[in-house]
């Protein structure tokens, strides 16, 4: 999945959880939470949604790292890779 399909996915996510979001401009290299005003519940609905939507299997250690949308492209991107890297393994046995 490229970057911008992850950003943009990412905003619809953000925007479920905040819809008053829809109206803001989101700089992706800044601090979401210096954005938009979400509290802790809602970061953490943010992350578990990006988890559904990407199928991701986003472990908890992570969780405290999706701090921009950059960010959010990032570590998606890297798990997405690892999972295609594993299932190609798999294949191969």
């Amino acid at each position: 999945m490229a970057r911008e399909e992850i950003i943009a996915t990412a905003l619809e996510v953000l925007r479920g959880i905040a819809p008053e979001t829809a109206s803001v401009a989101i700089d992706p290299a800044r601090d979401i939470r210096e954005q938009v005003d979400i509290d802790s519940m809602d970061y953490l609905n943010f992350v578990i949604g990006l988890d559904e939507a990407f199928g991701a299997g986003i472990p908890e250690r992570e969780y405290t790292k999706f701090t921009s949308l950059d960010a959010c492209a990032d570590i998606i991107g890297r798990l997405a890779a690892g999972k295609g890297a594993a299932a190609k393994g798999e294949e191969g046995r």
